[in-house]
Order: structure tokens, then sequence, then C-alpha cells
């Protein structure tokens, strides 16, 4: 069976020593230009692999991050998520990292070898980016008593939490107003499990405007997939005739468009609609639909620069909370 290539192999037929080698491997400018590419060439021809894990243990750091999404009961991945994570690895090669996704909970993390949990506490990886965090979420805990480096994707009021995070209350309440400017006076806001810091801000900011307005209105949670929302539009407007839909997550809005449709329902002319996450597919729905954007791409910037500070010590107490400002993007649907 043939033998791997190692860094000494690589070294003995370049002529030039180990440590020259380990300076390409790990991206020192110490390296003459002509003899870098020589390495480099050879590595390509020999197919050298780098033992990620072997380096790290030699750096104290193996440039890996790993990113927990909780499971949200099995429906944890949606079209946010994906479009986050885009930007995220966009931003994270930029720092010469490499990412690893694991599903987990913030009611109780897995526990197991194949688990991100695992990576971290055996130095296999250098810190963690958390999605969707709840209320004493088990994953800061674990994370904090094992000294790891991470950036919660959420607000907290923890003091000891880096985080970033949309300003959901605002969101709640910019939506709130966009319809009551357009004109619409009976507003229907459907959101996720209401177990999600993010759903009851967001619930919190949309009803301070309602009340202030003297507009008739209704929040229901537990509406986290297409198929809830088809199905909660069809049975609360057989109870409240709304005029106007605000629904957390721009991809459960397909449920909307199909209910409203089979209820003969125009939209905006009968019922508006307006979304969350300024996703790819709001502009090609018929109408267009309007959305707040939460600007994946400021997330993921900022998301991956705190965590690298935080990595290297150079993390300070004004750099640990920042909300990304929102925007209105209207089109045909409001």
């Amino acid at each position: 069976m043939e033998r791997n290539i190692t860094i000494i192999d690589i070294a003995t037929m370049c002529g030039v020593s180990v440590k020259t080698v380990s300076r390409v491997l790990n991206g020192s400018s110490q390296v003459k230009a002509e003899t870098k590419e020589k390495i480099l060439k050879m590595m390509r021809e020999k197919g050298y692999r780098a033992n990620i894990l072997a380096q790290g243990l030699r750096n104290k750091k193996t440039n890996i991050i790993v990113v927990f999404v909780d499971k949200h009961k099995n429906k944890y991945w949606g079209m946010w998520h994906t479009k986050l994570m885009a930007s995220l690895f966009v931003e994270a090669k930029q720092h010469g990292q490499k990412i690893i996704i694991t599903p987990s909970s913030a009611t109780g993390h897995i526990d197991d070898e194949t688990d991100g949990f695992h990576l971290l506490a055996n130095k296999m990886a250098d810190g963690a980016i958390l999605l969707d965090n709840t209320n004493n979420d088990v994953r800061l805990q674990f994370l904090n008593r094992q000294k790891i480096p991470y950036v919660l994707v959420g607000q907290t009021d923890d003091p000891a939490v880096t985080w970033v995070d949309a300003d959901n209350y605002n969101i709640g309440k910019l939506g709130c107003s966009h319809l009551i400017q357009k004109g619409y006076r009976k507003i229907c806001f459907l959101l996720g499990q209401k177990q999600f810091n993010v759903n009851t801000l967001r619930a919190s900011g949309f009803e301070e405007i309602a009340k202030q307005n003297k507009i008739d209105y209704k929040i229901v949670y537990d509406v986290d997939s297409m198929s809830a929302v088809h199905d909660t539009v069809i049975r609360v407007r057989k109870e409240f005739e709304f005029n106007a839909l605000f629904i957390s997550g721009s991809e459960r809005t397909i449920g909307a468009y199909r209910a409203l449709n089979e209820m003969n329902q125009k939209i905006p002319d009968d019922v508006s609609v307006l979304g969350i996450d300024d996703l790819s597919i709001c502009k090609y729905l018929y109408p267009s639909m309007s959305v707040i954007d939460q600007h994946c791409d400021v997330f993921a910037k900022n998301i991956i620069d705190k965590l690298a500070k935080i990595i290297n010590g150079t993390c300070d107490m004004e750099e640990k909370t920042t909300f990304i400002p929102s925007t209105i993007v209207q089109r045909e649907s409001t």
C-alpha cells in the first residue's frame, strides 16, 4: 500500500528545509515567491494534503469554526439560514477559516462524538457561531464553562455574551408602521415558535405600534412552515377579516399567497403581504413581495470579524454587541 506523502518528503524533493515547507503551509510571508511556488507545485503534483488537526496541535489553532443551528423541532434549515451561511462562507474564507455546520438544540445539546461540541471541547476547532437562541440556552452555558470563543447570532441581556443581531423589536415596529402608512388597519402577524427570542421581540415591537395607532390586529405564534402559514391564513380569516399579513420568514409567505388565491383574495387589493428577509424568491413571486431586509452580508461580516477578534484576544467591550440595521424593500405586495 502506497504511503502518504509527508512534509519531509516535500522538503527533500524541493531541496529546502522542513521549516520552509511549514512556513508555506502556514501562509508565512518569510518565504521567497519562487520558493513558495516551487513547493506548492510539488504538493499539487504529489497530491500532498496537510493534516489540519496536526497543524492545529502545533500552532494551537485549527482555523475551523463550528456553526450551530437550532433544530426547530427538525424544521431548522430555512432559506434565510442558507443565505446567511453563504455569506459566512465568503467572510470565513477571507480570514482563512473553514466552517463546519452542526444541528443542535437550545434546550439540550447533542452529547456524542459526531457533534460540534465534541470538536470544540477537544480543541479540534477554534470557536463557534450559534444561531436561534432562547432564554437559558444550554449551549451558551456549555461554551462559557469550557471557555470556548463564540459569537451568538441573537440578542441577549447577558453582558458576558458577544452577539450580533438585527434589532428585532424595531423590525416589528418597522413592519407594522409600513403597513399602517399604506392604509391597512386590520393586520395579522404570523411568527414561528414563541420560545425563540427573535419572535417575541418582533411581536412586542409590532404590538407597540399597533396599540399606538389603535388598529385591529392579531398575533399568531408557531406558524413555522409554508403549510402552517397556508392553513393559518384560512383559519384566521374566518374569525378576523384582516386586510394585511405580516409574516416572519419570507419563504413561508408562499403558503399565504396560495391560501389567498384559494379564497379569491387579490394581493394587494384585498390583502397586503409583507415578509421578513429579502430572499431571491421575493422579487419573482407575483405580485412581487415587499420585505424587511436584514442584510445577511453585513451580518456575516460582523459575526466573522468579532469571532476572529475573540479568538485572537483583541475584542473589547465596545465591540461585544452589534445591531444590524434593517430596511424596507418596497415591491408590489404592499
